[in-house]
């Protein structure tokens, strides 16, 4: 009990954000889902690589992409393929963001949305991003985790 202790504003505090998160998680995978009915793919940026990327700055830690795809099973979530296969390419492949050729080839391998962590995204980056994204897809469907998630339907 004494070894606990001392570690114990800690771990509530671990609880507290764990329980945030989740409820963030569930929010946006219901907004998602509403904008976009169809059981479908969608591109999650900045890419990340998996196993293993690496914090993205800002602030944007390594493994954070995967728990879009645990919290929503009604989506295929791009991040998760192993880097290296057949299946990493394309999507490693794929400038950040996007160009529009790019996103019709998107759009014909199955995917309906693009996930935009603003995390993961210098002030400039994250201007660029929306700028095109904004005159390419138009304005968000969903936006979560306090103005940090946005999706944007293809």
């Amino acid at each position: 009990m004494s070894t606990v202790l001392p570690f114990r504003a800690t771990y509530t505090q671990a609880i507290d954000d764990g329980r945030y998160i989740e409820g963030q998680l569930r929010a946006y995978s219901t907004s998602v889902n509403a904008a976009i009915p169809e059981k479908c793919a969608i591109l999650q940026l900045p890419y990340m690589a998996f196993p293993e990327n690496g914090i993205r700055e800002p602030g944007l830690n390594d493994y954070e992409h995967g728990r879009l795809g645990l919290a929503n099973p009604d989506k295929l979530f791009s991040y998760g393929t192993v880097k290296g296969t057949q299946e990493a390419v394309f999507t490693a492949a794929l400038t950040d963001p996007p160009s529009r050729s790019q996103l019709d080839q998107l759009r014909q391998a199955g995917f309906c949305a693009i996930h935009v962590d603003r995390r993961g995204y210098t002030d400039v980056a994250w201007q660029r991003i929306t700028t095109m994204l904004g005159a390419e897809l138009g304005t968000p469907v969903a936006e979560g985790l306090d103005g940090m998630w946005f999706t944007y339907r293809l």
